[in-house]
């Protein structure tokens, strides 16, 4: 565990163009998983998000449907106080259709969809190819 530890606080951080691997938290079958182990997709952005802390977005590979909604993009929030973003951390997970600029308006809210869900950075990008958010070519 300590070396988990120390590992998070000085080893690489999540960055944008990163691919994650996105896991369940404390359920044994989550039900956003739809059945399937983990799903993967590609650190698009970092936003503000609550009290000044940042939120990542992931551009999923392959869409989520829950609860009657379907989304590409997860906005990954941190859980515990003093959370870095790091290679693995446990997170709040939001979803969204399109990708949201700011999630400090409190009208920008995506469907929640897990409190302790996991993500594991798997390396840099090698083969999913985003969609241009906001405009870009």
């Amino acid at each position: 565990m300590a070396l988990s530890f120390i590992a998070n606080l000085f080893g690489r951080r999540l960055r944008v163009g990163d691919r994650v691997r996105l896991e369940g938290g404390y359920d044994m079958e989550p039900r956003w998983l739809n059945g399937q182990s983990a799903y993967f997709g590609l650190c698009v952005d970092f936003i503000p998000g609550d009290a000044g802390r940042p939120a990542a977005v992931v551009q999923l590979e392959k869409a989520i449907t829950f609860d009657g909604a379907q989304g590409n993009f997860l906005v990954l929030r941190l859980r515990y106080v003093g959370a870095r973003w790091a290679k693995r951390e446990v997170v709040h997970l939001e979803l969204f259709s399109s990708p949201p600029n700011s999630l400090q308006d409190p009208s920008t809210r995506g469907l929640w969809i897990e409190s302790h869900a996991s993500y594991r950075v798997e390396g840099p990008n090698n083969s999913f190819k985003p969609k241009p958010l906001r405009g870009s070519p």
